[in-house]
């Protein structure tokens, strides 16, 4: 959805947002992460917002402002925390003249009571990948900065990296449809490719789960139930980190790091799909898991992420 606002908080200061911005239904529980919301309710104290560029602007009812989930703890004004859940459409509160906006658990009388906001969707920093990516504007937006910041490679790659033109590559391209859990979902045009390959009469034989991508998303995507419940994940990067952030979070980034060079910069800026795979303490997966990425356009790059994260004593085979 396009969404033009009123306001823009001043705690969204990095992220150089526009009025006009492109939201997602898909909404990331993290603090930090933009949202926008429709104010509802006139109030005579504590009723201004600072925005982006540090000017004071009294809010009304009915104006489209854009801040950032958090939590606050203030003396003389408002003590709120993280909502346990969050859709579109649903109340939360305006913390602080900053913009930081959460569950208010308790006020202070001189300040009244905050303004309810109605949750209207997360602010996407990448309106080309629409809603399907429910990736937090923010994770993109820094690794954007770091690949314009850096120089190309030069002790490792050729000069053939010159002739590259960033601006000519389309970076996603997408059906617009999520995985499917049978070949028999898959539309026929994809199916057809990926039966070429051999893919679904090799996993019937002897995989334990298949991730097959399509230019940007994922086409397929499933593991064998008797694997799934050792408790071992095995998804496309991009439903693992709406499905699962808490463990994609904390170890995303951390083999090659996004500001290593150019290159996995772009990747962490505008990645799509890949394979994510979990496997618990001491879990050995018998059979291999394998992943297939095709790419049926021309002047396309595919920006796959794969994080495979074996605990302690755990073991497994991926063949991509």
């Amino acid at each position: 959805m396009r969404l033009t606002v009123d306001k823009i908080a001043s705690v969204t200061r990095n992220l150089n947002l526009s009025r006009t911005l492109t939201l997602s239904d898909e909404i990331l529980l993290e603090e930090g992460s933009a949202v926008a919301v429709r104010v509802h309710g006139e109030k005579s104290t504590y009723n201004q917002l600072e925005d982006v560029h540090g000017r004071w602007m009294t809010l009304h009812d009915g104006d489209l402002v854009v801040g950032a989930l958090g939590k606050r703890n203030a003396l003389h004004g408002y003590e709120g925390v993280m909502p346990t859940s969050l859709k579109v459409g649903d109340t939360i509160n305006m913390l602080n003249i900053g913009g930081v906006m959460g569950q208010c658990v308790s006020y202070n009388p001189d300040v009244g009571k905050p303004f309810q906001l109605e949750v209207l969707g997360q602010v996407l920093i990448f309106p080309e990948f629409q809603s399907r990516q429910g990736i937090p504007a923010h994770i993109r937006h820094n690794a954007l900065k770091v690949f314009r910041s850096k120089p190309m490679p030069t002790h490792w790659a050729t000069k053939d990296l010159e002739n590259i033109n960033f601006d000519k590559i389309r970076y996603y391209l997408s059906q617009g449809q999520k995985p499917k859990r049978t070949w028999d979902e898959v539309p026929d045009d994809i199916k057809k490719t990926f039966e070429r390959l051999g893919i679904p009469e090799q996993e019937r034989k002897f995989l334990a789960g298949v991730e097959a991508q399509f230019d940007s998303e994922a086409a397929y995507s499933n593991i064998k139930e008797i694997v799934a419940k050792q408790g071992v994940i095995f998804a496309n990067s991009t439903e693992a980190l709406r499905e699962h952030p808490e463990i994609f979070r904390k170890f995303f980034g951390k083999v090659i790091p996004t500001g290593d060079n150019k290159f996995s910069a772009l990747n962490s800026a505008v990645f799509s799909g890949g394979s994510f795979i979990y496997v618990p303490k001491g879990v050995k997966v018998a059979q291999p898991l394998q992943a297939y990425f095709r790419i049926n356009a021309e002047n396309f790059g595919q920006f796959e992420r794969t994080l495979i994260i074996c605990d302690e004593g755990a073991e497994v085979t991926y063949m991509e």
